[in-house]
């Protein structure tokens, strides 16, 4: 079995998004993490992988906490498995609006790179093509140790989402799309065919404590 990176991006916001919001839960009706993603290709088969990351502000903001955003994003980089996606090379940007924190991750990805080959099909949110299918795994938000605390947040990550938006160019024809955790098997999935790309969304929910693959079926 392969071993993945722990998705510690995720985590550690869900984590600070759990810290004293127990006030909050109830007068809230608003998603808290939320991930787009953004998959094409271009020229020499590379591949364009764009990941936003955020949790909004003002769920913070309710649990009585304003800290200066950017030296807090800077400060909690170690908790997170960001440095990861630099070893990819890739450019990773702060979001710090009146919105959202969180990052921006732009990847140009070369699966013909022998050498980083294995780092893509084990790192969270990179396509890992094979015949049939691309999947895409996802790290469970929490572990058996910080569970409890991350359950105070459930109401919140119930509306929060992860949407990818995969281009025609990296899949061709959808025909399917399958989401499985280790537990449950597989479920099937709705997508919307934007034209020249596939949407797909999922709560971030069923993130919080299963490791994730989802499966799109192109034959």
């Amino acid at each position: 079995m392969t071993n993945r990176h722990r998705g510690g991006i995720l985590k550690h916001m869900n984590t600070v998004m759990a810290a004293g919001l127990v006030s909050a839960l109830a007068s809230l009706c608003t998603g808290c993490i939320d991930v787009y993603q953004h998959i094409t290709r271009g020229l020499k088969e590379i591949e364009h992988n764009t990941l936003k990351i955020t949790i909004s502000k003002m769920i913070l903001e309710m649990s009585g906490e304003s800290p200066d955003y950017d030296a807090w994003l800077e400060a909690n980089r170690g908790n997170t498995d960001i440095d990861t996606y630099g070893a990819l090379n890739a450019r990773i940007e702060k979001v710090n609006d009146d919105l959202d924190l969180g990052y921006v991750i732009t990847m140009n990805l070369d699966y013909t790179d022998t050498a980083s080959r294995d780092l893509l099909d084990r790192t969270d949110f990179i396509p890992v093509y094979a015949e049939q299918y691309t999947e895409i795994h996802g790290t469970a938000l929490s572990d058996d140790d910080d569970r409890e605390m991350n359950e105070m947040a459930l109401a919140f990550l119930s509306t929060g989402k992860y949407r990818l938006s995969m281009s025609k160019t990296c899949i061709g024809t959808l025909k399917r799309v399958r989401m499985a955790g280790p537990a449950e098997g597989f479920a099937d999935i709705a997508y919307i065919d934007m034209g020249d790309a596939y949407l797909i969304e999922i709560p971030i929910l069923y993130f919080f404590s299963n490791d994730t693959t989802i499966r799109l079926y192109s034959v």
